[in-house]
């Protein structure tokens, strides 16, 4: 157990962090310091990153979290909030021990600021999730299925077998779209990712939902280098804008983040062509796997839209621990209101999940 100190991190090692998560292949975007730098200017929370070094001041291991200490039942610590950001630790190979510590001094934190509930949100890329089960103490748990497809090394034949992985009605759809007249391209100006903020808005409060803020976009825009860690696409029918994309690039990974296509078009499939076209230009970087992001068991159709592209499942968990248990006594809407943008507890745990 002697083997690594545990610290909490700064931002005055910003440079050795980032240095760090970038040359761990399982790390996401959601470890980047850019990542942590659009959640704290977008939420109201303070960022609690641990770091393991070895004997040697190495650093070997990492834990972002972000805590909440407005509530009307407590502090939130989550790793991370914010959608379903993926968190948990990063460490390097052969450092494994590293990992408990971290998944223990998260664990001490949480107590020591009296947090109503504390959860950790593993990764797709965690091969191994007994390290959670075994290190980071949880009452709650929930599954969210990962989907990830693995694009083909770039090469002459890439993009045959890219179309190889695909189930036969995702090439009929490409094929619909590539002749249906759409145009597609990488837009850098600031109106490509106004449209797909605006759009995005408009369909997720169609469905009653909880859309991302404007501010997610702005913070994109000032806070990400466009071409290195992010893209949008637009699709044009007529020269106008008809859907579009937003992506994230890290570590050799494509995290598909906000896809947006007007109702009134979806029949012309123009996001199929945005994929086909982005996963080509993807092969074409160099990158290595397309991150579909997580899928509830109830979203049957998304699922099945995502294995049709030659995604696997990836299952990661929610781990909560529960210290405030008033809590599970609140609704959703009243958890929404009071931790916006945190996780608190599966919905379908409370005591009263369905009241208003």
């Amino acid at each position: 157990m002697a083997d690594a100190s545990i610290e909490r991190l700064d931002d005055r090692p910003a440079a050795e962090y980032d240095a760090f998560v970038r040359g761990i292949p399982s790390a996401l975007l959601y470890h980047g310091l850019e990542y942590r730098r659009l959640l704290t200017g977008l939420l109201d929370a303070e960022p609690v990153y641990f770091g393991a070094r070895s004997k040697s001041g190495q650093l070997i291991g990492v834990l972002p979290a972000f805590l909440r200490s407005e509530g009307v039942y407590g502090p939130i610590l989550n790793s991370l909030p914010f959608y379903g950001s993926n968190g948990g630790v990063v460490v390097a190979p052969g450092h494994e021990s590293a990992g408990r510590l971290l998944l223990q001094a998260c664990a001490e934190f949480a107590k020591e600021k009296a947090c109503a509930a504390a959860t950790i949100v593993s990764s797709p890329l965690d091969n191994d999730g007994s390290i959670y089960e075994n290190n980071f103490p949880h009452d709650l748990t929930e599954t969210r299925t990962g989907q990830i497809s693995t694009l083909p090394q770039r090469g002459g034949d890439a993009d045959d077998q890219l179309m190889q992985q695909f189930h036969r009605k995702t090439r009929a759809v490409v094929q619909k779209a590539v002749s249906s007249g759409i145009e597609v391209a990488s837009e850098r100006d600031a109106g490509a990712l106004e449209f797909i903020a605006a759009e995005h808005r408009a369909g997720i409060l169609a469905k009653s939902g909880l859309p991302k803020p404007d501010r997610f976009f702005e913070l994109v825009s000032s806070g990400f280098t466009y071409g290195r860690d992010y893209e949008t696409f637009i699709a044009r029918l007529d020269g106008k804008p008809i859907a579009g994309l937003l992506l994230f690039y890290f570590n050799g990974t494509v995290e598909y983040f906000t896809p947006v296509v007007q109702p009134e078009h979806r029949s012309l499939q123009p996001l199929s062509l945005i994929i086909w076209h982005s996963m080509r230009a993807a092969i074409a970087r160099g990158l290595r796997y397309w991150n579909w992001g997580g899928t509830w068991a109830s979203q049957t159709t998304l699922y099945f839209f995502k294995q049709r592209w030659g995604a696997v499942d990836r299952p990661y968990r929610y781990y909560t621990r529960i210290f405030n248990r008033d809590l599970l006594n609140a609704t959703p809407a009243q958890l929404l209101k009071e931790y916006p943008y945190f996780f608190v507890a599966p919905f379908d745990r409370l005591q009263v999940p369905n009241a208003s």
